[in-house]
């Protein structure tokens, strides 16, 4: 996938959620939740992957850090990092949680050789791309795997749904199933059993670290 794509798309995410954040402020409706109920079930479904207390966490498009607010009431004292896109999110989460690092950079910018992070999860970060967006899912997943210890977690609409919304990117589960046990790992569990449109992967490293 060529650098102008990709920044392209990310021109438009930030543009999007820039937008939404300046209508909504600190509320989750700058993130493009349908409801806070559905945001906490997906999150509830992240940290099922595995996550416990004192593991080192990436929130991979943290936004207004919600993932971590959650986190606090269900599973404390995780060692959090959030990175985002948009800068105006970075910066209201700074504002918000001033303990945290919350950075402006995508994952490939994280400049690491081993594995830094025990869980690396992804929220709602796909749905928005339209350049060669299966692609750009490959290549994030791939990247988050690389520099997780223990696993990952992410989600995305799925192909499976019975109403499809316009623009938006709808993954077909099984195929992406299928793409991760060729490329990265066979420890694998899909759920799509919280959301009639949405579905989650867990991927698990083969050996302990």
């Amino acid at each position: 996938m060529s650098k102008y794509v990709a920044k392209n798309d990310d021109e438009r995410n930030i543009n999007f959620y820039s937008s939404l954040l300046k209508k909504f402020g600190q509320n989750y409706n700058s993130l493009n939740w349908g409801s806070k109920s559905s945001q906490f079930k997906r999150f509830e479904v992240l940290a099922s992957v595995g996550i416990n207390t004192k593991d080192k966490i990436l929130d991979l498009g943290c936004g207004l850090g919600d993932f971590y607010s959650w986190l606090s009431e269900n599973i404390p004292f995780v060692d959090y990092h959030g990175i985002d896109l948009t800068y105006e999110m970075v910066k209201e989460t700074r504002k918000r949680y001033p303990e945290l690092l919350i950075e402006n950079k995508t994952i490939f910018e994280i400049d690491a050789e081993k594995p830094v992070y025990d869980y690396i999860v992804a929220s709602g970060i796909f749905y928005l791309r339209k350049d060669e967006p299966y692609e750009y899912m490959m290549k994030t997943i791939g990247k988050m795997f690389q520099l997780c210890k223990k696993g990952i977690a992410f989600n995305s609409l799925s192909s499976w749904s019975k109403e499809y919304s316009k623009n938006e990117f709808y993954a077909d589960p099984l195929e992406i199933v299928a793409e991760i046990k060729n490329k990265f790992t066979s420890k694998i569990i899909l759920r799509h059993d919280y959301h009639p449109n949405d579905f989650s992967i867990y991927m698990y490293k083969e050996e302990k670290i």
